[in-house]
């Protein structure tokens, strides 16, 4: 009887999982959450500033870039709940370019495992910068093995303005509850994720959208309008005690609409980026 060493085994079982993604067979990177997501913003520091105000949490100031060969430029990460994952990142725009959903993080723990795989499949956009790859919609996608917050944040960190943390935070957020996002084909996004993705559950929702769970986090897919872009659509925050008459009161008082239904409190962010708190 041949006997098999542990990184052997573990080798044979990576090739068997290979060729069953490369054949469309079955999911292949195994998620654990979603790490954070970054928003390409017209200041910075104004929506930091915003976000902040609201929500309060940590934050970290930090010269940046999606890729290594793109410009570095302001960006803040924000943890706006005790939840370990995800957080905020709001990252200043360059010349050319729209505000606007840059990218996502998610984790999983075997992606490092999973690269030969990407990289036979061409999914990876640039092998040597790291493992990103594009959705449906070529909306990159940051797989990660191990939460960025308490690590690579924290190392990077900038000096804050101490004004930055004079402000009592108007809402006591949970968790980012939801991230929805439109895309140009509902079927298609969620072929992309149920092929890469495992150990997400999905729903199908009654506006002809899909859902996706990675971790405490909900991604939800709903079909564009003819007028509107892929991109996001809403950002869902679940806030402790919400009542929403006084939520009202409150951005009212910091000059910020509220609009929505009877049991809706939906706002929009500097950029135009749709917000609604949510009940735990």
């Amino acid at each position: 009887m041949t006997l098999f060493t542990r990184r052997e085994l573990a080798q044979g079982f990576a090739s068997i999982a290979a060729t069953h993604t490369l054949r469309g067979e079955g999911p292949m990177l195994s998620v654990s959450g979603m790490d954070h997501f970054k928003l390409r913003v017209a200041s910075a520091g104004a929506s930091a500033m915003f976000y902040y105000d609201l929500f309060g949490g940590d934050v970290v100031s930090v010269r940046n870039s999606t890729l290594p060969d793109s410009p570095r430029v302001n960006e803040f990460f924000l943890k706006i709940s005790k939840a370990p994952f995800p957080y905020l990142m709001l990252s200043q725009i360059t010349p050319g370019e729209l505000p606007g959903l840059d990218h996502l993080a998610i984790l999983a723990d075997n992606a490092q495992a999973m690269r030969p795989v990407l990289e036979r499949s061409a999914s990876l956009i640039s092998p040597d910068q790291g493992l990103r790859v594009r959705d449906a919609d070529g909306m990159v996608i940051e797989l990660m093995t191990r939460p960025t917050w308490g690590g690579t944040a924290q190392s990077i960190r900038l000096a804050l303005p101490s004004n930055l943390r004079s402000f009592r935070a108007a809402f006591e957020p949970i968790a980012v509850k939801r991230l929805c996002l439109r895309t140009e084909d509902v079927y298609r996004s969620a072929q992309f994720y149920t092929r890469l993705f495992t150990r997400q559950s999905t729903q199908a929702l009654n506006v002809g959208g899909k859902a996706f769970t990675f971790g405490a986090t909900t991604l939800e897919f709903r079909p564009i309008t003819a007028i509107q872009k892929p991109g996001l659509d809403r950002l869902i925050i679940a806030i402790r005690d919400l009542r929403l008459k006084r939520a009202r009161r409150i951005l009212q008082q910091r000059g910020i609409q509220a609009y929505g239904s009877r049991d809706q409190v939906l706002f929009r962010d500097p950029d135009g980026n749709e917000v609604e708190l949510a009940a735990t």
